[in-house]
């Protein structure tokens, strides 16, 4: 994405500070907000580094969509609460946790 602009070792360093900030601030400080901060001061133009953070997210989300599906295979409704044989079981929070999932499905089209 950068056009070998950055060495691999520089790429991932630039990712774990950016997953570092991403855990110990709060999403309006962390996250894309240092991404656009490192990748400004790598000399980046502003166009590319935009497109690069936006290509992440999208990347992101399709990792977590893809992921969850396999986990529920693996681990049933374990995953979701211990016991649970079925959505019924879950109650209320199962059909949340449903919602969410096609919530996610629905905005990670639309913002790709």
């Amino acid at each position: 994405m950068t056009n070998k602009e950055l060495s691999w070792w520089k790429c991932i360093e630039i990712v774990i500070i950016w997953e570092f900030s991403s855990a110990v601030s709060p999403s309006a400080l962390g996250g894309s907000a240092v991404a656009f901060f490192i990748l400004s001061q790598e000399k980046l133009s502003v166009a590319r580094t935009v497109t690069i953070v936006t290509y992440t997210i999208v990347l992101d989300a399709l990792f977590m969509l893809c992921t969850l599906p396999i986990l529920f295979l693996v681990f049933g409704f374990d995953i979701l609460r211990p016991g649970a044989q079925s959505f019924a079981d879950l109650g209320q929070w199962g059909y949340l946790a449903l919602s969410f999932y096609l919530f996610m499905i629905v905005y990670s089209i639309i913002f790709a």
